[in-house]
């Protein structure tokens, strides 16, 4: 498994789409904040403007342009910066007409506008540098996405999902929006190619030698100079550039990665404590316990009763 791959399977990354909708001018939602998830919109007809955050100039997105807001803050849709806002209620069966759109502003408007939108879960608890270094927002707009022709036709092919309601369409979109986000922070990495983040790390010919090695063996005994020769650097100059990509010294990611896996293990596996300990790389049930507890906040078998109850 690569590293991106890995570390999204134990985030847990998982997609729900929750909408597409039918907004007539004038109209305007605010979608309150949600912790644990990357929203996002998808422009299938018409246009409307965006406000991530209340200080943020609008964003506008015309047919065609696609908008990840990976941090799950609150954030205003329009059709004009104008227009007064409505809060979002996504459970309210009143405001869904018998096609499943979302309604908002005049319903006998010739202006509409519509969207498929939706969000990328993670679970609750977990974190990586990989989430933590996105931006605020990443807008796809329709004339960059030409450069990629398989990234339109996963438009193209999404968009006609959302207006169809044959058997398993709603399926078909989940799964194609995670193939989005996975596409559309690559082609973020790539358009910005001097930020320093988790993506230019993984991308980068030296230190994503060492970050496959660990990924796939993180239960062997790892020290700096390990993963310095992974990477076929010098001690000093490996450190340097681990840290200005991924914000983390070297042996804290380390650390941050085997309890992040420990955790997964521990929901996901009646293995014994010691046992888990041994496969994230500790032969110290002890430090095992006291690294996980300054953690996640809580040790191990407190956590896998705790998170089990929920």
């Amino acid at each position: 498994m690569d590293v991106l791959s890995d570390v999204l399977d134990v985030l847990k990354f998982s997609s729900s789409l929750y909408f597409t909708t039918s907004f007539g001018s004038p109209w305007g939602v605010k979608v309150p904040r949600y912790k644990n998830v990357a929203r996002f919109h998808l422009v299938t007809q018409g246009s409307c403007y965006v406000r991530v955050n209340s200080d943020q100039n609008y964003v506008y997105l015309e047919e065609g342009d696609f908008l990840i807001i990976p941090h799950g803050v609150n954030h205003d849709l329009k059709d004009s910066p104008e227009s007064p806002a409505d809060d979002l209620q996504a459970d309210d069966s009143g405001r869904f007409d018998s096609e499943g759109n979302y309604l908002a502003g005049d319903k006998a408007s010739n202006q509409i506008t519509r969207l498929v939108c939706g969000h990328f879960e993670f679970s609750d608890g977990f974190r990586h540098p990989l989430l933590e270094q996105l931006p605020s927002y990443i807008h796809i707009g329709r004339t960059e996405a030409e450069k990629y022709p398989w990234f339109v036709q996963i438009l193209s092919t999404m968009a006609h999902e959302a207006g169809e309601n044959s058997i398993g369409h709603s399926e078909v979109l989940k799964r194609m929006s995670e193939i989005l986000f996975i596409h559309t922070i690559r082609m973020w990495n790539e358009s910005n190619p001097d930020a320093q983040t988790f993506l230019a790390a993984v991308n980068n010919p030296y230190i994503s030698r060492c970050l496959a090695s660990f990924h796939a063996s993180p239960n062997r005994h790892w020290s700096v100079d390990d993963l310095a020769k992974e990477a076929g650097m010098s001690r000093t100059s490996f450190n340097e550039k681990f840290a200005s990509l991924t914000g983390y010294t070297p042996m804290n990611y380390v650390t941050l990665w085997r309890i992040q896996k420990a955790q997964r293990l521990l929901l996901e596996n009646e293995g014994s404590v010691d046992w888990i300990a041994h496969e994230v790389g500790y032969e110290s049930v002890a430090a095992f316990s006291r690294t996980f507890k300054k953690i996640a906040g809580e040790g191990p078998g407190a956590f896998r009763r705790n998170k089990k109850l929920h």
